[in-house]
């Protein structure tokens, strides 16, 4: 029995296109979300409009490669070999422990988490992570991709002015109460590297929280570390007043 011929939107495209090719199989492994350990063939051809033939020649070679791992009830997860992957894309994105050390300076200023993000596409990826110890805070982990549209950081990443073109303040901040989840605020601001943005560093936590005197603290908190962290990115950056390599946030 023969699939229906609607369901393949690029069906026409002959597999050999290298292009086309590429893309179907990005296309199997970006439709990965969050909480999804496993997805069946089923749900990959739901979620990609690919025939299951066309996902079970793909899913063939991106096995040999160690992109996706099929378990022994047929289900499809992503394999090994994005850790590796991801772990460079990390080393690209910022220095690892620069970074993480920034987010730990700003949970023990502000009491509340501290996450570093990038953007993706019309997504923001939650990069690297640093809890509150508080039992009442938001749940992101790395690797969550989040609205832009919604929340501070996302609307820190889609203004996408360089550098030069904010020298009145350049790491304005932004705040955002109950836009991504009504009981959750946060604020967050830019790092710029080579005159763009490459991430927003942010700190969030329950809206009852975030008082005046509290948003005022957490504003001159955020702004201090996205300018020590984006001198630590670029140390050629001229940043007045910016806090040198190793300062601590002041509580």
């Amino acid at each position: 029995m023969t699939e229906p011929k609607t369901k393949d939107p690029a069906a026409n495209q002959p597999d050999s296109s290298g292009v086309a090719a590429v893309n179907r199989a990005l296309s199997l492994i970006c439709c990965f979300g969050n909480d999804d350990k496993s997805l069946t063939l089923a749900e990959l051809a739901r979620r990609t409009g690919l025939y299951k033939s066309t996902i079970l020649r793909l899913a063939e070679s991106l096995e040999q490669f160690g992109v996706l791992v099929r378990d022994t009830d047929g289900g499809f997860r992503l394999g090994p070999e994005l850790v590796r992957l991801g772990s460079l894309a990390h080393r690209v994105s910022g220095d690892k422990m620069d970074i993480e050390a920034i987010l730990t300076q700003l949970v023990e200023a502000t009491g509340e988490s501290a996450t570093y993000y990038i953007r993706r596409n019309d997504l923001r990826l939650a990069l690297f992570r640093v809890d509150s110890r508080k039992s009442l805070r938001d749940h992101i982990r790395p690797g969550d991709l989040l609205t832009l549209q919604h929340g501070a950081a996302g609307r820190v990443l889609s203004d996408t002015r360089p550098y030069a073109e904010r020298r009145d303040d350049p790491f304005q901040t932004i705040v955002s109460l109950g836009e991504r989840d009504p009981e959750i605020a946060a604020i967050a601001g830019p790092v710029f590297q080579d005159g763009a943005i490459v991430g927003s560093l942010s700190i969030s936590g329950a809206k009852t929280r975030f008082s005046d005197k509290v948003v005022q603290h957490g504003r001159h908190c955020v702004g201090q570390a996205c300018r020590t962290l984006s001198l630590m990115l670029d140390p050629a950056l001229e940043i007045p007043g910016a806090s040198p390599k190793g300062a601590r946030l002041s509580r």
